[in-house]
């Protein structure tokens, strides 16, 4: 007797999802009208279902470039929700534009200069670390610098001085020593020292690949004995320092 065909292949349940168009009513969902300035009781259950219409999208588009691509239009929805308090403990819409962000070059190319300003602006308001990693992700998606985005996030740090946290002076050293001895990046991670250490990554992607201006500019925002110091200050723990090592201001 002849043996039976092999089964083909079954394909992925991620695409199998995006055939079926899944994400088109988890969208509709983000449409349900809430008041967007502050939270009252009563719109608690259109805020849950939101905040889960923005998990099941997170969860078909991570790791996924072809959801991320179908997404990408949506983007500037997402966008607008990030300062509507939408908050849960593990996700956020900026959660979400990540997801559709990370690897992947083409929408970081497709953000303008309005949305980045926006995130940088949040970054400063709230020193949310989630702000600045998103800033990360756009200027150097892939370890592939996107020349026009480093400039523009540069530019907008420089003219917004809240989004600086970086300990700079004597009284910030010693307020810094303090949150690395309480443990603060780790007891809380969306803090002042956690937000400081991104923001040094952020800091270091922004001067990658060949643009001397940019890594000037990133000199004069934290200069060469600002490093030197924390490099040799013994309070300083191996995940800070990892970061200013980092830094394209260290010593070469």
């Amino acid at each position: 007797p002849s043996n039976p065909p092999p089964t083909p292949p079954q394909p992925p349940p991620c695409t199998v999802l995006r055939n079926m168009k899944a994400h088109k009513p988890v969208l509709q969902l983000l449409n349900l009208p809430f008041d967007q300035m502050g939270k009252k009781e009563t719109e608690l259950p259109i805020r849950g279902l939101i905040l889960m219409a923005y998990r099941l999208l997170k969860a078909l588009t991570t790791g996924f470039p072809q959801m991320q691509t179908d997404l990408c239009p949506h983007l500037p929805a997402f966008i607008a929700h990030t300062e509507c308090d939408l908050v849960a403990f593990d996700i956020t819409p900026t959660d979400c534009i990540n997801a559709v962000c990370h690897d992947n070059r083409d929408a970081c190319v497709q953000l303008n200069e309005e949305t980045i300003a926006q995130f940088v602006q949040m970054g400063a308001k709230e020193h949310e670390p989630r702000y600045v990693r998103f800033l990360q992700m756009v200027v150097d998606p892939q370890n592939k610098p996107i020349k026009l985005n480093q400039e523009v996030v540069l530019s907008k740090l420089n003219e917004t001085a809240n989004a600086l946290e970086l300990f700079k002076d004597r009284k910030g050293k010693q307020q810094m020593n303090k949150l690395i001895v309480d443990r603060e990046h780790i007891d809380n991670p969306r803090g002042r020292l956690m937000y400081h250490m991104e923001l040094m990554h952020l800091l270091t992607a922004c001067a990658a690949g060949k643009n001397a201006a940019n890594e000037l500019m990133v000199r004069d925002m934290v200069g060469m004995d600002e490093i030197t110091t924390l490099l040799i200050d013994p309070i300083v723990q191996a995940r800070l320092r990892l970061r200013h090592t980092l830094s394209p201001t260290s010593p070469r």
